[in-house]
């Protein structure tokens, strides 16, 4: 078995579990195991969907196979005050965030790009490129449209049109709590 697959086979599953493919085929067709249907019609289990499933059922992960994955953040705000917040936070808790800051929305775009997070903390109003901008460009580009954008801002209530337009996950408003903040990303992921 590759570590470094994006998917597990039901043959690789039916081996680390000692039991018979048809009976992990059986657990993805009733919805036991999230998999992911391909054009094919065939339906593939992600390597992520697996750990999840290993974990939720009290079976060990072996980590020489199943490496910890970090899920990947990225936070976009003007104010320092906010990001070293989030700096602090994050240091404390020892969290399994990876996570990039941006100050602006133009770097923060850039950075999305490259580092391809599963979720982006957003302030609205920032210098140059806002954080309705930055949705946009984010849910244009259909590589980057499975990104999670949590908006986070005191001026919720002066967009709200425009935001409920964006289809984004989640609104928090400015000041919030880390617990708060925690519950929108349980929620959404």
């Amino acid at each position: 078995m590759r570590e470094n697959k994006k998917y597990i086979t039901a043959s690789e599953i039916a081996d680390y579990l000692d039991v018979t493919r048809q009976t992990v085929n059986k657990w993805v067709r009733n919805g036991k195991l999230k998999s992911c249907a391909l054009p094919s019609g065939k339906r593939k289990v992600l390597r992520t969907d697996f750990i999840i499933y290993l974990k939720e059922n009290d079976i060990s992960v072996d980590p020489g196979l199943f490496p910890e994955i970090k899920r990947k953040m990225i936070v976009i705000d003007d104010d320092n005050k906010i990001i070293n917040l989030f700096q602090r936070y994050f240091q404390e808790i020892s969290s399994d965030w990876q996570i990039e800051y941006a100050r602006d929305g133009m770097t923060g775009l850039l950075k999305i790009g490259v580092f391809r997070p599963d979720v982006v903390i957003l302030d609205i109003e920032m210098p140059g490129m806002d954080g309705i901008e930055v949705c946009k460009k984010v849910q244009e580009d259909e590589n980057l449209s499975h990104i999670k954008v949590v908006i986070i801002s005191g001026f919720t209530t002066i967009y709200e049109d425009q935001l409920n337009d964006l289809g984004i996950a989640s609104i928090l408003e400015k000041p919030f709590t880390f617990s708060e903040l925690n519950d929108k990303l349980k929620s959404i992921l």
